[in-house]
């Protein structure tokens, strides 16, 4: 799938797809920049030479009215978001992970759907430096879930389970989330695999130092504790470190990542994170390089910056 050489025919497409990028709506409620559907590299030299010649035809006042700053830097005020390849993504996140720059990564979820469920199953796929994959379950007994300490591969029982669970789903989405369940019971036999947040958030950071964990974990958690950075309403019960739990107890070498259709659930969602630590984020796109399912990655300045360069944009709140 790697692209050629620059032929006049390319150079016209290239053209082609900048006067279309020009004429679509680009900012969403939360300002962020809508995903590019503008062309696809297979090899980082390339995405790297591509991403330079789209930034030099930028405009140069972002979302919020702000002049933007030089491109040699990473801005210190509300940006549009950039996107990168899913290649140049991954490729962040396994540098980061394999200098020791980097630790965890959050992938969040809406629980009845399956759209973070296929995101974990492709950071597990894909990002061979992982060590521990674990996933939220706030039960005091993880046995009332999915069987003890795996997740349970028997279809039947998942069929039932979902179907009492989530009875508002029609049966092709409910089937849909029993497929990815057992495809991430089949890819934890084979990695160290832990649920966690038991009892209700009660302290997920003591929790995981009990588990000594090794090595960079993969997490599967609901938006919310990704996204809030205070706990409210029904969850006023749980550890403030659930929200957002991705920044601790490090959150230097932790990052969350949001599929977009989450971001577009939850784009009216106060996140009460006023005197929050500043948040920088940048699009991925989805493994087969379209814009069909991006997702979003944001954490701090340090390790965002490691991981991606200047490619980060900082987040407004």
């Amino acid at each position: 799938d790697a692209l050629g050489g620059s032929s006049s025919k390319q150079k016209k497409e290239q053209k082609k797809s900048k006067n279309e990028s020009d004429q679509e709506e680009t900012t969403d409620a939360w300002g962020f920049e809508k995903p590019s559907t503008s062309g696809i590299s297979q090899t980082l030299k390339k995405e790297q030479k591509k991403s330079k010649n789209e930034s030099d035809q930028e405009e140069t006042t972002d979302a919020w009215g702000f002049e933007k700053p030089s491109t040699s830097g990473i801005p210190q005020t509300p940006q549009k978001v950039k996107t990168i390849s899913w290649k140049q993504g991954v490729y962040g996140i396994r540098r980061g992970m394999s200098n020791g720059e980097l630790e965890n990564l959050w992938v969040s979820e809406k629980h009845d759907t399956a759209t973070g469920k296929k995101l974990f199953i492709d950071m597990i796929t894909n990002v061979n430096e992982l060590s521990n994959v674990l996933v939220e379950n706030i039960s005091e007994d993880t046995s009332m879930y999915f069987g003890g300490d795996s997740i349970n591969g028997n279809a039947e029982e998942l069929r039932a389970f979902y179907k009492q669970e989530y009875s508002h789903l029609d049966k092709e989405n409910r089937e849909e989330i029993v497929q990815a369940a057992l495809l991430i019971s089949r890819l934890t036999q084979r990695i160290n695999f832990a649920f966690f947040a038991r009892n209700d958030w009660r302290d997920q950071v003591q929790e995981r130092e009990r588990m000594q964990l090794k090595g960079p974990s993969v997490f599967l958690v609901g938006a919310a504790h990704t996204l809030l950075h205070e706990a409210g309403g029904t969850h006023s019960m749980h550890n403030a470190n659930a929200y957002p739990a991705y920044q601790y107890p490090n959150p230097d070498k932790s990052i969350a990542l949001v599929p977009e259709q989450l971001i577009e659930y939850n784009k009216h969602l106060d996140r009460k994170n006023k005197n929050a630590a500043p948040e920088y984020a940048v699009w991925v796109k989805s493994q087969d390089e379209s814009m069909n399912d991006p997702f979003l990655v944001m954490g701090q300045k340090s390790d965002m910056e490691k991981a991606f360069g200047n490619k980060i944009r900082l987040l407004p709140k």
